[in-house]
C-alpha cells in the first residue's frame, strides 16, 4: 500500500508539472525553449501569441505616425489660414459694399453695413447735435433830444445788451450714402450737413447801461415807454442775428461740430473695429441755415 502511495504520488506531481508548464506557456511565461507538444501547440496558435503581440505594437506605432502626420497637415492649414485673420492682420477684399467682409478672424467678422447700422442708430436719436453757443454783446446808443434838437438840451446814453447764438447739427437726416468705408485705410468718413443757427437767447439779465451823457441845460432821466423798450429789444436780438449768421460764425461753429460729432461718433465705430479711425467732412449739398426766424 505505501509502494502504491508514493507511485500515486510521484504519477500525481508529473501530471501537475505537466499542467503548469502548459499554463506558463498560454501565459506566455516560459522562459526557456518551447518543449515539443508546446512547439506543437503553435501551430494551433498557442507558441505565436509573443509575435502576434509585436506585430500588433508595430501597427499601433504606425497607425500613430499616419495618425501625427495628418494632424500635422491640419495644424499648418490652420495656422496659415489664421495668420490673415484678426490676430494677424485683416483679409482685404477689392469693394467696398455693404456686403463686404473686412474683417474675418478668431473674434468674428464686420463689413460697412455694421460701421453704417451703428451710426445711423446713433444718429436717429438725436433731432440735432448743440455743437456751439456763441456769446455775443451788442452796444446800442439811445439819444433824448432836448429843446430844438440842440446838443445842449440832449441826453445820451450807451446800453450793452448780451446774448447767446446756439448753434446745431442735425443727424436724424443722414443715410448710409453720407457713410463711406475706406478698407485700405481703415478710415470711416461720415459726411455731416453744415452748422445752423437755431436760436438766439439775449440775456436781458447781463444787460448794461453806461451813465448818461447830458448837454449843459439837459435834465432828468432817458424814459422810454414800453413800446420803445419792445422796439428796441427787436432791433438788439436783430443785430445779434445779423451777427451770428455772418461767414466766420458760421465756419467757427462747423469746427466745433466736426469735434463734437466725432466725440459721439467715435465710441461706435471702435466698437465695431478698433483698428478704424473715424472722420468728420461736411456734406457739400447742404448749406449753413438760420433756424431763428
Amino acid at each position: 500500500m505505501a509502494g502504491k502511495s508514493k507511485k500515486d504520488d510521484a504519477h500525481e506531481r508529473a501530471v501537475e508539472e505537466a499542467r503548469e508548464q502548459i499554463r506558463a506557456e498560454l501565459r506566455g511565461e516560459t522562459s526557456g525553449k518551447p518543449s515539443g507538444k508546446s512547439g506543437k501547440n503553435s501551430k494551433h496558435g498557442y507558441g505565436g501569441s509573443g509575435r502576434r503581440t509585436d506585430r500588433s505594437r508595430v501597427f499601433s506605432f504606425i497607425i500613430g505616425v499616419i495618425v501625427g502626420l495628418i494632424a500635422g497637415a491640419l495644424l499648418i492649414i490652420l495656422i496659415g489660414n489664421a495668420s490673415s485673420t484678426f490676430l494677424f492682420g485683416m483679409n482685404q477684399t477689392s469693394h467696398t459694399t455693404a456686403d463686404t467682409v473686412f474683417q474675418q478672424g478668431l473674434f468674428g467678422t464686420f463689413t460697412a453695413a455694421d460701421f453704417q447700422k451703428a451710426i445711423l442708430g446713433e444718429a436717429s436719436r438725436h433731432k440735432e447735435i448743440v455743437v456751439k453757443e456763441q456769446p455775443i454783446e451788442i452796444p446800442t446808443t439811445i439819444t433824448k433830444a432836448g429843446l430844438g434838437n440842440l446838443a445842449i438840451f440832449s441826453q445820451v446814453q450807451n446800453i450793452y445788451y448780451y446774448g447767446t447764438g446756439v448753434y446745431t447739427v442735425a443727424l436724424s437726416g443722414l443715410e448710409e450714402k453720407n457713410i463711406e468705408v475706406d478698407e485700405e485705410n481703415k478710415k470711416v468718413t461720415v459726411y455731416i450737413p453744415h452748422a445752423s443757427l437755431q436760436y438766439i437767447n439775449p440775456n436781458l439779465d447781463l444787460t448794461m447801461f453806461e451813465e448818461a451823457g447830458r448837454g449843459l441845460l439837459a435834465f432828468g432821466d432817458i424814459k422810454m415807454t414800453t413800446q420803445e423798450q419792445n422796439s428796441l429789444q427787436q432791433s438788439v436780438t436783430e443785430a445779434m442775428r445779423e451777427r451770428l449768421t455772418q461767414t466766420d460764425m458760421y465756419v467757427g461753429a462747423d469746427e466745433f461740430a466736426k469735434v463734437s460729432i466725432w466725440e459721439v461718433l467715435q465710441p461706435l465705430v471702435a466698437s465695431v473695429s478698433p483698428s478704424y479711425t473715424l472722420e468728420i467732412a461736411f456734406d457739400e449739398t447742404t448749406e449753413h441755415q438760420d433756424l431763428t426766424k
